[in-house]
């Protein structure tokens, strides 16, 4: 489980111009799929936030440290004024798989092609829940992190430890 991080989903018609305004990196040069790290600085250039974008077709994903998602959310929203962009918390959580195996358990648990693990956001259907992928490493190696709505929560958590104890992968303390 990883509950240090946070997902804020940005939707609107201005959502690309706006973050591109807001954020360090380039956003409207991002094709659906895409993902890389940004940040968000003060009118002094000091970091406020580092997360990372995530454009997944006409919508944009933000991974967030859970520490700093309210901070992020509200420094985008004092700088919105007339833009027709919206951020919402998604309600889920988020598990790591990282490691030289991690490609290995997602396949068996129901990722279509390696290609498909290859993309920096897909939403594959993992242990017959929807799901969000993103891949991160968090270790060095191959990693990824996936999102699961509530709701569907205990059910993969429960299949991933199953599955994962079969492939001799760790949890860390």
């Amino acid at each position: 489980a990883l509950p240090e991080f946070a997902i804020v989903e940005v939707t609107g018609r201005d959502a690309e111009r706006f973050l591109h305004s807001q954020t360090t990196n380039d956003v409207k040069g991002m094709k659906a799929s895409d993902g890389h790290m940004s940040a968000l600085l003060d009118r002094k250039a000091h970091v406020l936030a580092l997360f990372d974008v995530f454009r997944l077709n006409e919508k944009y994903l933000l991974l967030i440290p859970a520490n700093g998602w309210e901070r992020v959310i509200a420094h985008l929203d004092a700088f919105r004024f007339a833009d027709k962009v919206d951020f919402e918390k998604l309600n889920g959580d988020l598990f790591a798989i990282q490691g030289p195996r991690a490609r290995k358990l997602l396949m068996q648990a129901g990722a279509r092609t390696a290609d498909e693990l290859a993309l920096p956001l897909s939403e594959p259907t993992l242990f017959n829940c929807q799901t969000k992928l993103f891949s991160k490493s968090l270790t060095g190696e191959e990693g990824y992190i996936v999102f699961v709505k509530n709701e569907e929560s205990k059910e993969f958590w429960h299949k991933l430890q199953s599955e994962a104890n079969h492939l001799d992968f760790v949890e860390p303390d």
